[in-house]
């Protein structure tokens, strides 16, 4: 009997109520100029016309393959359904309401064939509105640079991870300056699946991105091949409630702050393999830093809150996602 070889690439979508955007994001994936990939959906079990859309792709062409969950179980654990259901030596997670250029693949899989050092490679990004206008940002590169009243200006980190030292790779995350989108970067599965995955909290992709820093370097492209899209309908302007909803149904809680991220960054050096106790120790040290900004910037919030209410009672009225 006669069966086919795993694919090389398996690039994997969760979707939920995806209809208005994801057909721009199906149409540019299966016109890749690199076709040896499965193109794997996984529906949360969605109320709008993505199924409808998905077995109409999936009939025309045989790369994609449609599943559909019986209940919503959350947009992480549908990821991490995605990361056991492919079968490629790499993986690739996409938004349903992104664009990736035709030789994403392409490029991207050449510089992961040709240094096996590599972990995952990402390209340049740039951002997109609602219409597939682009949409320009602010880059801060200092931790607390955001500004509250415009949504547009956060930080974005092109250029992380790519030291041979993982205790340097690893400093980005570990201090708690990286915002970024390498989570949608070509990566090897085998490495990924050494990494806890996406647990059940808004947040824990970039944990995913810390464990596999500490694995092996990240390579960024320098030329704009993914196109993210900034819209009304996207986790981006959701409340911390809905954000944590959103990833995980029904656990009606926060996402958590920064010292429980803490603690998930202290257990990834501690389970990566292959690192001396030196770097570890470098690792946890930025983690401390981490941990002393957290601490200082409660203490402030509760001082300003006291001041502000004079009873520690009303401390809690404005908290948001840390």
């Amino acid at each position: 009997m006669l069966t086919m070889s795993p694919p090389k690439v398996s690039v994997c979508l969760p979707i939920y109520n995806g209809e208005r955007h994801m057909q721009q994001l199906l149409d540019s994936i299966l016109a890749q100029t690199f076709r040896d990939f499965e193109f794997i959906i996984s529906d949360n079990c969605s109320t709008d016309r993505t199924e409808e859309i998905c077995r109409a792709y999936a009939a025309r062409d045989p790369r994609v393959v449609y599943s559909r969950n019986e209940t919503n179980i959350g947009a992480n654990a549908n990821t991490d359904l995605l990361v056991h259901m492919a079968r490629g030596e790499y993986w690739l997670l996409c938004g349903h309401d992104d664009i990736v250029a035709p030789t994403f693949l392409e490029k991207c899989l050449a510089e992961l064939e040709r240094d096996r050092g590599l972990v995952l490679c990402h390209s340049l990004t740039q951002f997109i509105g609602d219409e597939g206008e682009q949409v320009q940002f602010k880059f801060y590169k200092n931790f607390g640079g955001h500004d509250d009243d415009n949504p547009y200006e956060f930080r974005l980190y092109a250029h992380v991870a790519e030291e041979d030292d993982p205790a340097e790779r690893f400093k980005p995350f570990g201090r708690d300056v990286y915002i970024g989108d390498h989570h949608y970067g070509l990566t090897r599965r085998a490495a990924l699946l050494k990494t806890h995955l996406f647990e059940p909290y808004y947040g824990s992709d970039t944990v995913v991105l810390a464990e596999l820093a500490l694995m092996g370097r990240f390579k960024t492209i320098d030329e704009t091949l993914f196109f993210r899209r900034i819209h009304q309908g996207g986790t981006f302007y959701l409340s911390p409630e809905e954000q944590q909803e959103h990833v995980a149904p029904g656990t009606n809680k926060h996402a958590p702050r920064r010292l429980a991220i803490s603690k998930a960054y202290a257990r990834a050096v501690m389970h990566v393999e292959g690192l001396t106790l030196e770097q570890r120790l470098r690792c946890l040290s930025s983690i401390a830093g981490r941990t002393a900004f957290s601490l200082k910037h409660r203490i402030w919030k509760r001082l300003k809150g006291l001041s502000r209410h004079g009873h520690p009672q009303d401390l809690g009225a404005h908290k948001r996602q840390a």
